[in-house]
C-alpha cells in the first residue's frame, strides 16, 4: 500500500489539538485529502470526499469508539456494537424507524412550548445570576430538562443523566471501567423504566419504545440499547452546540452585535455555529469496498474516520471557511452527517439551540467571558468537541 505524503497526524491526546484542532487540521487538509490519526485510523479531510463517503454504500457499518479505543470486551463495548450507531443496514433501519417516530417536525412541533420555557427559565437564571458557569448553568441544563420531558422521568434525575451519558464517552481506555458501570447502571434503569411503561402506558418517549418491543418491532435487547444512547446523544450533542455557539458568540463581539441588531439571524447563526464549531469531530466507517485517496488505496474492512470539523472548514467548498459569521449565506456543513445515518435528533438540537438564543438575544445587551473567574477549558474528547467549563458574564 502505498503511503499518504507526510502531513500531521492528528494526536487527540495533545494538549494543542484539544485546544484548537482546527489548526492542524487545517494544515493537514491543504497537504492531502488523507491523512492518519493516533490510533492509526485513516482519516479523509476535505469537504467532498467528507460529503461522497456519507452517501456511498461502500462505506458500512461503523467503527465503534470503544473499536477504536482498542477494547475488547465489557458491557461498553458490546452496548458499542448493538445500539443504533452501531449497527448497519437492515438492522439500523428497523431500530432508527422506531425512534424516528418521535422526532418529525410535526411531533417536535407540539412540544415546541416546553422547549421554550426550558429556555427561558435557565437563560433567565444566567440574566439574574449575571456571572454563571456557562455549560454547567445553561448549555447542559436546557437539553437535560428537555430529554427528562421527553422520555417521562423526574427532572431530579437531570445530574445522574448528565454524569451517566460522560462515563460513556471515554477518551482513553482508562475510561473503560466508568463506561461499563454506566452501561450496566443504564441497563438496569431502562430496564425497570420501560416495564412500568409496558404496565401503564404514558404520553412519552419510553412509552413509544416499551410499545415496540411489546410489537415484536424490535427486539427487548434493541430497546434497551436504543434507551440508553437516547439518554447520551439526547443531550450530550445539543450541550456541545449550545455552549459552542455562546463561547464563539462572547468571542466575536461583533457578531453578539449583530444577532442582537437582526434576531432575524438565529437560525442562521445555529447553521453558522455547526458549521464552524462542529459539537462532533465526525464518525468512522468500515469499508465494504476498497476506495483509492490520492493514489493511497484503502482496502476492504479498514476503518476510515469521516472528519466533519476539518470537511465543514474546507476552503474549497466555501469562501472564509475559518471566519465565524452568523449572517453567512445559507452556512453549509456535514455536522448531522447524511444519507441512512443522518442524525434523527438533528431537528431537535436546532430547536434547542435557537431557543436560548433567541432569548438571550431578546433579554441580553452583553455576553462575554468573564475573565475573573475559572479559564475556558473543552472537554477531552474523540467524538465531541465542547467545553467542560464556560465563564461568562451576561447582562440584561
Amino acid at each position: 500500500m502505498q503511503e499518504p505524503r507526510a502531513v500531521p497526524v492528528l494526536d487527540y491526546y495533545d494538549e494543542k489539538y484539544r485546544r484548537d484542532p482546527h489548526r492542524v487540521l487545517r494544515e493537514a487538509r491543504r497537504e492531502s485529502a488523507l491523512t492518519t490519526d493516533v490510533l492509526g485510523t485513516r482519516v479523509l479531510l476535505r469537504y467532498h470526499d467528507v460529503a461522497a463517503a456519507f452517501h456511498d454504500p461502500a462505506f458500512g457499518a461503523p467503527d465503534t469508539p470503544a473499536g477504536r479505543l482498542g477494547i475488547t470486551d465489557g458491557p461498553f463495548l458490546e452496548w458499542n456494537r448493538n445500539n443504533l450507531l452501531g449497527l448497519d443496514s437492515p438492522e439500523h433501519t428497523a431500530v432508527r424507524a422506531v425512534v424516528a417516530r418521535a422526532f418529525t417536525a410535526r411531533e417536535l412541533r407540539a412540544i415546541q412550548p416546553r422547549i421554550d420555557l426550558a429556555a427561558s427559565t435557565f437563560v433567565d437564571a444566567a440574566i439574574e445570576a449575571r456571572r454563571i458557569e456557562g455549560i454547567g448553568a445553561l448549555a447542559f441544563r436546557v437539553p437535560v430538562a428537555v430529554l427528562c420531558d421527553l422520555l417521562g422521568v423526574p427532572s431530579e434525575l437531570a445530574d445522574q443523566l448528565g454524569a451517566w451519558a460522560r462515563a460513556l464517552l471515554p477518551f482513553d481506555r482508562g475510561g473503560q471501567d466508568a463506561a461499563d458501570r454506566a452501561v450496566v447502571e443504564l441497563d438496569a434503569f431502562v430496564s425497570e423504566q420501560l416495564a412500568e411503561r409496558a404496565r401503564q402506558p404514558r404520553a412519552d418517549l419510553l412509552t413509544l419504545l416499551a410499545q415496540a418491543q411489546q410489537s415484536g418491532t424490535v427486539s427487548a435487547a434493541d430497546v434497551r440499547n436504543l434507551s440508553i444512547l437516547l439518554i447520551m446523544a439526547g443531550h450530550e450533542t445539543t450541550k456541545n452546540l449550545i455552549g459552542n455557539a455562546l463561547y464563539h458568540l462572547a468571542m466575536h463581539p461583533e457578531q453578539w452585535a449583530a444577532l442582537r441588531a437582526e434576531p432575524h439571524l438565529v437560525d442562521n447563526a445555529v447553521e453558522e455555529v455547526l458549521r464552524y464549531e462542529s459539537p462532533t469531530s465526525g464518525v468512522s466507517r468500515r469499508l465494504r469496498e476498497v476506495r483509492d485517496y490520492e493514489g493511497v488505496s484503502i482496502g476492504v474492512g479498514e476503518p476510515v474516520f469521516l472528519q466533519v470539523q476539518s470537511a465543514n472548514r474546507d476552503e474549497r467548498a466555501m469562501a472564509s471557511a475559518d471566519r465565524f459569521d452568523v449572517t453567512r449565506h445559507e452556512p453549509r456543513h456535514l455536522t448531522f452527517g447524511a444519507g441512512a445515518h443522518f442524525c434523527v435528533g438533528a431537528l431537535l438540537a436546532r430547536l434547542e439551540t435557537r431557543a436560548v438564543l433567541a432569548r438571550l438575544v431578546s433579554v441580553a445587551r452583553e455576553l462575554e467571558l468573564d475573565t475573573s473567574a475559572t479559564r475556558v477549558e473543552w472537554i477531552p474528547s474523540l467524538a465531541f468537541r465542547g467545553l467542560r467549563s464556560l465563564p461568562l458574564r451576561i447582562v440584561a
